[in-house]
């Protein structure tokens, strides 16, 4: 499945997830201009607040190739999620 299909099947679900993307804007294997990139990016611009998404300089490996910025994305990620738990 696709993440549209799965989304498309288990929206009410999903939607209650916190979920947060990031991508690399030099990803050669899956360029952001794609449709899954571009599906992610309108999620997390949309109305549902448990999707968010970070476009960092880096390829399709950004966690490997850029891990200040990619591991910075998502510990600023995680804290807001304890901030808005508290």
């Amino acid at each position: 499945l696709t993440p549209m299909e799965l989304h498309g099947r288990h929206k009410e679900f999903l939607d209650s997830l916190p979920i947060h993307v990031v991508w690399g804007d030099e990803d050669k294997v899956i360029p952001i201009e794609w449709q899954v990139p571009k599906f992610l990016n309108e999620l997390s611009k949309g109305d549902n607040n448990a999707v968010t998404m970070d476009v960092v300089h880096g390829g399709h490996v950004v966690f490997d190739e850029r891990p200040e910025d990619s591991n910075g994305s998502m510990l600023s990620w995680l804290h807001s999620l304890k901030m808005t738990s508290n």
